[in-house]
């Protein structure tokens, strides 16, 4: 079993133990199709709980766990990371990828199959919550570089291959 972290516990919802969890791919989450999630600081160190609701709120995904009923029991989950094993998560469309499927895949300029670095993390880079605005981060020797996730500048992803192919990077700001 390979557990991927899916989300973060960022605060309590109410006084009966729901939680309000926060996913990178918000209301698009699979956390609603989940019967079993782990929560943990790691995911060697993460205990499993039985998903009873999980339901998409404006901020978060509202979820209650089986043997979370009260806010003591709640309250010491809250920053802990939320994980599902991968192998119990839907099958995406094409050009849809799981964020753990792409850590430390290595990018490729398509143009000059230059090596650009490896993809470290998918972050949001808009501080306004009415819009949605990814990128995705890689390392390199330069330090990291943050390219939006459109097809503007990612090409390709060969997930066999285990690369990432980018584009049109003389644009980048």
């Amino acid at each position: 079993m390979k557990l991927i972290e899916i989300g973060k516990i960022s605060r309590l919802h109410g006084f009966e133990g729901a939680l309000v969890v926060f996913t990178s791919s918000g209301k698009e989450s699979s956390l609603g199709e989940l019967d079993t999630v782990w929560i943990g600081a790691a995911p060697d160190k993460a205990a499993s709980y039985s998903l009873e609701s999980a339901s998409w709120m404006p901020k978060g995904w509202k979820i209650e766990l089986s043997t979370v009923d009260s806010e003591a029991t709640a309250k010491a989950l809250v920053g802990l990371s939320v994980f599902a094993d991968r192998e119990s998560l839907p099958s995406l469309e094409e050009n849809e990828f799981y964020v753990s499927d792409l850590v430390n895949l290595t990018a490729y300029d398509r143009t000059t199959k230059k090596m650009i670095g490896r993809f470290i993390a998918l972050e949001e880079s808009s501080s306004d919550k009415s819009i949605k605005a990814s990128c995705w981060l890689f390392e390199t020797k330069e330090g990291p570089l943050s390219i939006p996730a459109v097809a503007h500048f990612i090409h390709s992803v060969d997930l066999k291959e285990k690369k990432i192919w980018l584009h049109n990077l003389q644009d980048l700001p």
